[in-house]
């Protein structure tokens, strides 16, 4: 990111409460890609007692994916505002009864995506935990609906802007990773000393799902969550992404 920037269109943000652009009709909420919807259907806050029947829980999922054939769920997600550890009770519910259980922990309930951007997350989820799309469905473009999400939101930001991934960590089964924007870096005997513009933290804890295999979901979820972020907090105006780099303060990497 530099200082000089220019305006640019991209394109249009999926979710209505996340678009901060009134001036132009939100796109219609993206779906899933035809493999998945013809397998299953997604709920919104489904009972926990539900879907794992041994569970004396008074609480609900997120998201779930019900096979339409059997109407059993293949996959239940929560999203959370923070790394919470009250959730043992359903780790614990969802391993006796082997069913796929994903928890992504954002850093704030602002932080975690509407309801569009959740259907793209449980597609992503599908295609890593329970095996990728076939090659007709990669023709439709449709491969990584989050990673498609977090394009939409940076085309719609001033002028060229970059990202990176800073660390993988794990730590009491969780894998995290933070996610930045940078501004301006400097290289001199002092070392490299850069700006942070926008970051955030992003984690997963998969139950019976993940295998190992979290990495590049993490990488999708944490790009789109960021990228979001900057839009929610600064916008497509140009003159605010100048003032945030002036206040932005340096650090040594």
């Amino acid at each position: 990111m530099v200082a000089h920037v220019h305006s640019r269109g991209g394109a249009p943000i999926r979710d209505a409460d996340e678009a901060r652009d009134r001036s132009r009709p939100p796109a219609p909420a993206v779906g899933l890609a035809p493999r998945w919807e013809r397998a299953v259907r997604v709920r919104h806050d489904v009972p926990v007692s539900e879907l794992v029947p041994l569970a004396d829980l008074r609480e609900a999922f997120d998201l779930a994916a019900i096979d339409r054939a059997t109407g059993l769920p293949r996959l239940v997600v929560d999203l959370l505002a923070a790394a919470d550890p009250t959730r043992r009770r359903r780790l614990d519910a969802c391993r006796a009864a082997r069913l796929p259980y994903l928890i992504v922990a954002y850093e704030s309930a602002a932080d975690r995506p509407g309801r569009s951007g959740r259907t793209a997350l449980v597609q992503c989820a599908l295609d890593e935990i329970l095996g990728p799309p076939p090659l007709p469905d990669r023709r439709l473009g449709s491969r990584d609906p989050m990673a498609r999400r977090a394009r939409d939101f940076r085309h719609r930001l001033p002028g060229p802007v970059g990202d990176r991934r800073c660390g993988l960590f794990s730590r009491g089964g969780w894998n995290a990773a933070r996610f930045e924007i940078t501004g301006a870096v400097s290289i001199g005997p002092q070392g490299v000393r850069s700006q942070t513009l926008v970051q955030t933290v992003v984690r997963l804890l998969g139950v019976d799902a993940l295998r190992g295999r979290g990495d590049r979901l993490l990488d999708s979820i944490g790009r789109e969550a960021l990228y979001r972020k900057a839009f929610r907090e600064i916008g497509a105006d140009p003159e605010a992404w100048r003032r945030r780099l002036r206040a932005a303060p340096w650090t040594t990497r």
